[in-house]
């Protein structure tokens, strides 16, 4: 977490906030109300999925190890405990995005950030993985690793971050329920393989999901999910390997209950 990327956070947020005002219809009216802010007793560095069954609201949060927060119906904080990982957990693990299926089980996606060999501890080069649960998301087994870059860790990048990987991503099925698809930041390659790009997976492969995920490459859904090719949707102006990138990374997806649209976020670095 840093202070830059919180004010990137907050800069995004607003600047999609009055794009959307603005296009609005303008025979529609609106007040505004004061409310109370929620705070979450964490650091937050990642996406934080909620989901609200029974009268409570419950937050994923990560700053390196994931954490589940519990709401009451009127937002007051009850509980923060650690997410526990079975069949071996990848840390530092931030988990982006959830979905929970007609049964309760709880599916949910990971950035992990792979430690390379550059011999710099700041350059990490990132990976998604999958998980599930069964107990309300206190416990989580790991799927494993869906996707990755097919490109060499770049250990003379001069972004401070990454040496190259995907990950910063969000996760959303579509509306007939046939796909899950993955809106991602790209950090390796060329230039024009970096950005915002997507890959899907059936949802026949929700259980066993690794070798299930196809980029979108070429206007195809054609290269492998490990390690595969991406045309981005969204490329970088500028690449991370410069101290200087000029990219968009982070998507956050949600539906917008007004606008009958999905609505994506993203951070300006």
């Amino acid at each position: 977490w840093h202070p830059r990327v919180f004010a990137l956070h907050l800069k995004s947020v607003v600047f999609c906030f009055l794009r959307c005002v603005a296009t609005l219809p303008a025979q529609d009216t609106f007040q505004l109300s004061p409310a109370s802010p929620v705070s979450l007793p964490l650091i937050i560095d990642s996406n934080t999925p909620v989901y609200s069954p029974s009268g409570r609201t419950y937050v994923f949060s990560s700053g390196r190890v994931p954490m589940i927060s519990t709401f009451d119906s009127e937002m007051n904080h009850l509980l923060t405990e650690q997410v526990s990982i079975t069949n071996g957990a990848r840390l530092p693990m931030w988990i982006e995005a959830i979905w929970v299926s007609p049964t309760g089980a709880i599916y949910g996606w990971y950035h992990h950030e792979r430690f390379t060999t550059c011999g710099n501890p700041a350059l990490k080069s990132p990976e998604i993985g999958a998980l599930v649960s069964t107990d309300g998301g206190k416990t989580f087994r790991d799927l494993g690793i869906i996707l990755t870059s097919g490109d060499r860790d770049d250990c003379s990048a001069q972004n401070g971050f990454f040496a190259g990987g995907n990950g910063d991503f969000s996760v959303m099925p579509d509306r007939d329920g046939l796909y899950f698809y993955f809106l991602l930041s790209t950090y390796a390659g060329d230039v024009s393989a970096q950005g915002i790009a997507m890959a899907r997976m059936s949802a026949g492969n929700l259980n066993s999901p690794v070798a299930a995920v196809w980029k979108y490459y070429n206007g195809s859904w054609s290269e492998p999910g490990l390690g595969g090719r991406v045309t981005p949707i969204f490329t970088a102006t500028e690449p991370w390997q410069k101290a200087g990138t000029d990219a968009f990374w982070g998507p956050s997806i949600h539906w917008n209950t007004y606008l009958e649209t999905y609505v994506v976020l993203m951070n300006r670095s």
